[in-house]
């Protein structure tokens, strides 16, 4: 059975964070993942690259809202997705978001990723802390 992850992200338009988010929805073994990718802001740019992958792709808002808000949004998506298992944020902001929306749900783990320097191996890191989830 596949871990389900849901990434976190501001937005689909083009950024570091939605980057990352696109680099691991390539990388990570389909078969040991399944990935989901939420906008808690808009859609954007990048939305067709995700769906491309395989990726489902979701927006909560169109336009902006107060975190407590896209909380409840977010909690949700999280109780119709019922086997969500990981969150990955990639800034503060989803991070605070995720964790509030996270409360009382089957989410095991939200996951801050955070930038590091280019010799740190970010895949074998990531699925060692997915494995502990």
């Amino acid at each position: 059975m596949s871990i389900q992850i849901l990434h976190v992200l501001p937005s689909l338009e083009y950024s570091g964070s939605a980057r990352v988010a696109l680099m691991l929805a390539e990388h990570l073994p389909q078969g040991d993942f399944s990935q989901q990718i939420v906008a808690l802001e808009r859609r954007g740019t990048l939305e067709r690259q995700f769906e491309q992958r395989g990726r489902k792709v979701a927006s909560l808002a169109d336009g902006l809202r107060p975190a407590l808000a896209l909380a409840w949004q977010l909690r949700k998506h999280l109780k119709r997705e019922r086997n969500i298992a990981v969150i990955l944020t990639y800034d503060s902001a989803t991070q605070s978001v995720a964790l509030l929306a996270a409360r009382g749900t089957k989410v095991r783990q939200v996951l801050h990723l955070v930038e590091e320097s280019a010799s740190v191996n970010w895949k074998a890191r990531l699925l060692s802390r997915l494995s502990q989830a």
